[in-house]
């Protein structure tokens, strides 16, 4: 994937939080910090996973009863349906 830079300008103290992170060794440079924190967040999934969860409550598999949900009965199914129809998650 071809990668371009942008500047992103912080109040100092998260640059230094940036800065201490890469200090300890925690990450090599501040843009691995930033695509770290980047490939964490939900935002991009989320739509995904709604779409899957209203599609096995729509197709009857699954109900949105607490044991349903919690028993791991979804998890199970969207797998098998991702399997099925070649789905790749994002």
């Amino acid at each position: 994937m071809a990668q371009t830079s942008i500047q992103v300008v912080l109040p100092e103290p998260l640059v230094e939080y940036v800065e201490q992170r890469v200090e300890y060794g925690e990450f090599s440079s501040a843009s691995e910090f930033v695509q770290a924190l980047l490939r964490e967040h939900p935002y991009p999934r989320l739509g995904a996973l709604e779409d899957e969860l209203d599609a096995a409550l729509s197709s009857g598999t699954v109900s949105d009863s607490r044991n349903d949900l919690l028993d791991g009965r979804l998890t199970v199914i969207l797998k098998e349906r991702r399997a099925t129809n070649g789905t790749k998650r994002l």
